[in-house]
């Protein structure tokens, strides 16, 4: 029974010296990352609103107007309307094409796109316009980007 007791103290101790070396990592790796530092020369201040009274105060320090009307807004037909950007599809096009020896191409043909079926044509149509170099006949994988905007075709 007596033995039982020595070892529960013993791995209580095991423990507790555990957790003290743990503890002391702990400190050790927050001081190194600078989390105990404090900038020289910063504290905090305490913020909180302008009384309406403070509010008109500061406001005839820098020269305002200080009734208590309300600002005038411009007529709803002089407000022009918000500009709501164009909606934008983007992506890729792997193209492999064949180039003769003048450097133009005779063939190309799709090999992957994304998104599919949405910007074949346009690749298509850029690599087959594009020359090469005139030396260095075969077989190439272009690979063309993509930004519509939604007002093009």
């Amino acid at each position: 029974m007596r033995s039982g007791w020595r070892r529960l103290l013993r791995f209580a101790g095991f423990v507790a010296g555990a957790s003290v070396v743990v503890a002391i990592l702990l400190v050790a790796s927050l001081w190194s990352f600078g989390i105990f530092d404090r900038p020289a020369g910063h504290h905090a201040v305490d913020l909180r609103l302008l009384t309406p009274s403070e509010r008109l105060d500061l406001a005839e320090a820098l020269g305002e107007t200080t009734g208590n009307e309300r600002p005038s807004l411009p007529p709803l037909e002089a407000i022009p309307p918000l500009e709501v950007p164009l909606h934008r599809e983007s992506g890729f096009v792997q193209v492999e094409v064949l180039v003769d020896d003048q450097g133009q191409v005779v063939d190309a043909e799709v090999i992957r796109s994304v998104p599919p079926g949405m910007f074949e044509a346009q690749a298509l149509e850029i690599a087959k316009s594009r020359e090469y170099d005139p030396g260095a006949p075969g077989r190439r994988t272009e690979m063309v980007d993509f930004t519509l905007e939604s007002g093009e075709p």
